[in-house]
């Protein structure tokens, strides 16, 4: 689990450095997020390129959020108070923290629709999907 967390961590900051340098030019001090945001979030990816692009997407959805420094701020205290429990056993672990939370801030107006996409989903399937999006 070290030497994955210590991959992991390599990797990561790499994307880091350019990833949120790039998303976030104007909008945030050229020295966010903090090491220890930044750190918590590189352990609760586990390795998952799919946890890395989940998070980012969250924290620089303008259109809904408009404020990475907010949306990073909940997404570090939501995966710090669940702890960092992804293992071989649950790879998925903070993920499902993760997409659990951005669903819970869904307007109950927008509900409707969002069982209908996830139903939609659910029977035709991912790869199928795939092909138009």
């Amino acid at each position: 689990m070290e030497l994955r967390l210590a991959e992991t961590l390599r990797s990561t900051s790499v994307v880091h450095s350019m990833t949120f340098a790039t998303i976030f030019p104007d909008i945030v001090p050229s020295n966010w997020p903090p090491s220890r945001q930044f750190l918590s979030i590189a352990k609760a990816a586990g390795g998952l390129f799919a946890f890395a692009h989940t998070i980012m997407r969250f924290i620089g959805d303008d259109e809904v959020y408009g404020d990475p420094v907010k949306q990073l701020n909940a997404a570090v205290s939501i995966l710090d108070f669940h702890g960092h429990k992804s293992s071989d056993s649950n790879p998925l672990y903070s993920l499902d923290i993760l997409y659990a939370y951005i669903l819970s801030a869904v307007p109950a107006d927008s509900l409707p629709t969002l069982n209908s996409i996830l139903g939609f989903t659910s029977f035709v399937g991912a790869p199928l999907l795939s092909r138009y999006f």
